[in-house]
C-alpha cells in the first residue's frame, strides 16, 4: 500500500480508478496500479483505461499512451488476422504489436 494520496482524476477528466481491489491481495501487475484505500488506482500522470493504468498524453506510437488504441477490430478465434491489419492475435482479437497503434 501507499501512504501518498494519488489524484483520483486529472484535469483532462480521465479517471485513475482501475476498478481493481487490493483489500485482500495486491493489485494485479497487469493493472500497473498502486493500492490506495483498498482500491487499485493509477499514479499521477496516468489514466485508467480498461482497468489498466496508462500514461496520459498525446501521440499514437507509444504502447503505454492512452491515445494508442491496440484493438484493430478484427478477430482471430477461427482464422488468423488478415495481413492488411498488420496485427497479432491475442485472446481471439487482432491487436497491434509493440510501438504500433490502430488507425481510426
Amino acid at each position: 500500500t501507499t501512504t501518498a494520496s494519488p489524484a483520483l482524476s486529472v484535469p483532462n477528466g480521465c479517471s485513475t480508478v482501475t476498478g481493481g481491489s487490493c483489500a485482500v491481495f495486491s493489485c494485479e501487475a497487469s493493472r500497473n496500479a498502486i493500492c490506495w484505500q483498498r482500491q487499485c488506482v493509477c499514479a499521477d500522470g496516468e489514466c485508467a483505461v480498461n482497468g489498466q493504468c496508462l500514461l496520459q498524453g498525446a501521440g499514437t506510437t507509444s504502447t503505454t499512451n492512452i491515445n494508442c488504441v491496440k484493438d484493430t477490430g478484427g478477430t482471430c478465434s477461427l482464422a488468423s488476422c488478415s495481413s492488411s491489419r498488420s496485427a497479432i492475435c491475442e485472446n481471439g482479437l487482432c491487436v497491434c504489436g509493440d510501438d504500433k497503434c490502430a488507425m481510426g
